[in-house]
This record gives structure tokens, C-alpha cells and sequence, in this order.
């Protein structure tokens, strides 16, 4: 039987491999035989009904321990490609503190993220990649630069010299199969958010390296002062940063279309409902009269009577709406619409789409498992 190395050890290696490597044979032998680990993992923890999922998973992995530390020593290949296998590596030290109201922006909270620590210097400055998370509908980075942004006040980081900013424009996301990841949602200079992890990412678990080509200097544009025009040159500095991360995706659950709401002259029919424990994405059409009144006009004031959307739990506390929207098709058809909210785990949630829709027959009730 072979010896079992250290998680320092297989960790090495597994750093040490380029970027390039590709799948072998041997490579998907050995990934079927995690996947039965995994299949094992969903096993023992439907049956452990009192732990949470997340609790439940670190139990079990700590239980076989050895035998995937020799699966992974076999192939350290496979390993790479899945690290959804190989959570126990992904202990970093050195970790950032990152403060509740930046969380709470983007509806997470500590207990949602995995922490990194990885860091990278060019042009001066010093870029870290303090935590990560990922469900089925989005991917979140947490960057600090030289130290700042990611404590306090959001809304006060910005407003003075030293703070640095992320454009989405100077950054690139990709996966460890070469998947390439846009923006996705609201972000900040410091919290990213990206579309979500894609297969096979989103079954084995990501490696993803985080690239930057530049910082913008916010408290010069602040300076400037709303709607100013100028050149973003001026107030970028280039250099070349590279953040790794390992991420396994939570996941995402379509959930039972609720019953179309009727309104005078108007029928919004619910198209796709999908939620994690974190978030809450809604599509729907309006149709009806007047919806062909508000596209002669198609101001922001009849669009916003259409469709403002709020979303309450069962107890009912407001949720967070992260951004909504609708959109008015230039060659007929219903009026599109969607919505992006927070929620604070699995339960049952009340959702009303206009404010002129707040009688009980018209507010629609959804249960996230």
C-alpha cells in the first residue's frame, strides 16, 4: 500500500502542474472512482437528517480521509480537474478580515464563503484574494487591494486617496477546463460577482484564476464629480496580477412556477423560478391592454408601475432585491421581466410583483428547499 503525504504535499503538486494539463485516460478512471466517493458523500448524509449539508460533507470527508488522500496521490491530475474532491486542501492561511456590510451587499455572510488568501504584486500594489463563493446562479470574489476595501463602510471606500478599485474591464475569470466567466448582477470595486460556474466545473468543483490588468483610482474619479467626462486612462495604473481560487458551487434548485397574477388589463405569467439558499432569480412575461399602452410611451415611471417588485419571507421580513428590470420588445410580444433577490436560506417566500398588487389574491407564495 502506498504511503499517504500531507495535505502539504499533494498541495504542492498540485500547484506545480501547468495550467495546460489535460484529461488522460487514467485521468477519468480515477474521476469516476471520486465520483462513487461522491455519490457515498449524498448517501450517508440523506441519512443523517440533523446535520446541515455543509456539516455533513466535512464529517464524512474527514471519515476517508486516507483513502482519497491515496486516490488523489494515484492521480494528482484528477485532483486538479476536480477539487471538489479535494476540499481539504483549500486551508490557506493568512486570511483578510472582510467586514458584515460588504457581505451583506452581495446577501452573503461569513458562513457562506470560502476563504483563499492568495495574493499577487505588480505596479506597487499588492492584490488579495481573500474569499470566494459560488452557487448555480452566480460566482463572488472578494479582493482586497494593498490592505483596503473590504472593511467598513462600502459606501465611505472610494471617497479617499489610496483607494483603489476593479473594473470589470480589466479582469478575466476562467476555470481550470478554459471556461471564461463575464460579469454577472451588481459588483463593486472590491466584491465581484460573475456568472455561474459551468460544466464541468460546476460538477467537480473550479480552480479559477482571477486576472488583472488594472486598478482605476476611485477618490480621483469621486473627485470629478457625477456624470464628469474624462479619459479612464488617466486614472488607471497597469500592471499584471494573477488570483487562484478553489470553489465548489452550492446548489441551485428550479422551483414550481407559481400561478400566473391577473391585474385590469394585465397577466403576469411566471416563466422560470431558481433559487440557492443565497439567491433568488425570477422571470416572468406581462401581457394584457396595457402593457400596449406602456409600449407606445415606454417611460421609466410606467414601467416602474408595472413591474416593482419586493420579496418577503415567511415572518415577513423584507428581503434584499439585488437589481430588477423589464423590457419592452420592439416588435410586440409581452413585456419581459426579471428580478435578482437575497434570501436567508431555505423557507417559504412571498413575492409581489407592483404595488398595485398587494391584495392577498394577488401576491404569489414559493417554497426554496
Amino acid at each position: 500500500m502506498k504511503p499517504v503525504a500531507s495535505v502539504e504535499e499533494i498541495e504542492s503538486r498540485l500547484r506545480a502542474l501547468p495550467a495546460a494539463t489535460s484529461l488522460t485516460a487514467s485521468d477519468e478512471r480515477a474521476l469516476l472512482r471520486l465520483e462513487r466517493f461522491d455519490l457515498a458523500f449524498a448517501e450517508v448524509g440523506r441519512r443523517g437528517a440533523r446535520s446541515t449539508p455543509r456539516l455533513r460533507f466535512a464529517t464524512v470527508a474527514a471519515a476517508i480521509v486516507g483513502a482519497l488522500l491515496v486516490i488523489l496521490l494515484v492521480n494528482t491530475t484528477g485532483a486538479y480537474f476536480a477539487p471538489r474532491y479535494a476540499r481539504i486542501l483549500a486551508d490557506t492561511p493568512g486570511i483578510g478580515p472582510i467586514s458584515g456590510r460588504y457581505l451583506q451587499a452581495v446577501g452573503l455572510s461569513g458562513a457562506d464563503v470560502t476563504l483563499v488568501g492568495d495574493s499577487s504584486t505588480s505596479a506597487g500594489h499588492t492584490l488579495k484574494l481573500v474569499a470566494a463563493y459560488a452557487d448555480g446562479l452566480r460566482t463572488v470574489l472578494f479582493v482586497s487591494i494593498d490592505g483596503k476595501g473590504l472593511t467598513g463602510d462600502p459606501k465611505q471606500f472610494g471617497l479617499h486617496p489610496g483607494d483603489w478599485g476593479l473594473s470589470y474591464d480589466d479582469v478575466t475569470l476562467t476555470d481550470q477546463f478554459g471556461h471564461s466567466y463575464a460579469g454577472w448582477g451588481v459588483g463593486g470595486p472590491t466584491a465581484l460577482q460573475f456568472q455561474p460556474l459551468v460544466w464541468p466545473a460546476s460538477a467537480v468543483g473550479a480552480r479559477l484564476t482571477l486576472h488583472v490588468t488594472g486598478l482605476w483610482a476611485m477618490w480621483k474619479g469621486a473627485a470629478l464629480g457625477p456624470g464628469a467626462s474624462f479619459d479612464p486612462e488617466t486614472v488607471t495604473v497597469h500592471g499584471d496580477w494573477n488570483l487562484h481560487a478553489t470553489v465548489v458551487a452550492e446548489p441551485s434548485h428550479p422551483i414550481a412556477l407559481p400561478e400566473p397574477v391577473q391585474s385590469d388589463g394585465a397577466v403576469y405569467t411566471f416563466t422560470s423560478v431558481t433559487a440557492s439558499h443565497a439567491t433568488l432569480v425570477v422571470h416572468l412575461t406581462i401581457s394584457g391592454p396595457i402593457t400596449r399602452e406602456i409600449k407606445s410611451s415606454a417611460t421609466p415611471d410606467a414601467l416602474l408601475g408595472l413591474f416593482s417588485p419586493r420579496v418577503f419571507d415567511a415572518e415577513g421580513r423584507e428581503m434584499q432585491l439585488q437589481d430588477y428590470g423589464s423590457e419592452v420588445p420592439r416588435n410586440g410580444g409581452p413585456v419581459s421581466a426579471e428580478m435578482t433577490a437575497f434570501i436567508t436560506g431555505p423557507g417559504r417566500y412571498r413575492i409581489v410583483l407592483a404595488a398595485a398588487l398587494s391584495a392577498p389574491d394577488q401576491q404569489r407564495w414559493i417554497v426554496v428547499p
